[in-house]
């Protein structure tokens, strides 16, 4: 069955949440539908959990080439990083803006864990690329992410 979704309107980038339960995506329409979404931003997601209080958040992001997210950390909360398709770096870094690690995410190198409270960005080094992101919920914008 495929996945209905529904856009959510409170987001800071264009994103959307399933409507049913049972769905599956392949990446043929990832592909398509997000490319098309992302059209104002350089950024566009599905959701895969049916709402922000979930208790685990699964996101399916599509970023276009040179995106970069700013750094932040999440101070209570791990975060898995898996490749899809294209190539990106996570970077690593300290509170002063030091990097101490890049991992390059590809075919090669699949998942980037980062532990709670690590200072990280990562940013899209292919013409696009497509990860999906697993980290605890519910998410609260106030509490759940730090910016430096």
């Amino acid at each position: 069955m495929k996945i209905k979704i529904r856009k959510e309107k409170n987001s800071l980038s264009p994103s959307y949440f399933p409507i049913n339960d049972l769905f599956s995506i392949d990446v043929k329409f990832i592909k398509k539908f997000l490319k098309k979404k992302s059209v104002n931003k350089h950024i566009s997601r599905i959701c895969l959990h049916s709402k922000k209080s979930d208790k685990i958040h699964l996101m399916i992001i599509f970023q276009k080439k040179g995106y970069s997210h700013p750094i932040k950390k999440h101070p209570l909360k791990t975060k898995y990083y898996f490749s899809i398709l294209g190539s990106q770096v996570i970077k690593i870094t300290n509170k002063k803006n030091k990097i101490l690690k890049n991992v390059k995410l590809n075919k090669g190198i699949l998942m980037c864990k980062i532990p709670k409270n690590t200072w990280h960005s990562n940013q899209t080094i292919s013409n696009n690329s497509i990860h999906l992101e697993v980290i605890e919920g519910p998410f609260n914008r106030k509490k759940d992410s730090i910016y430096l």
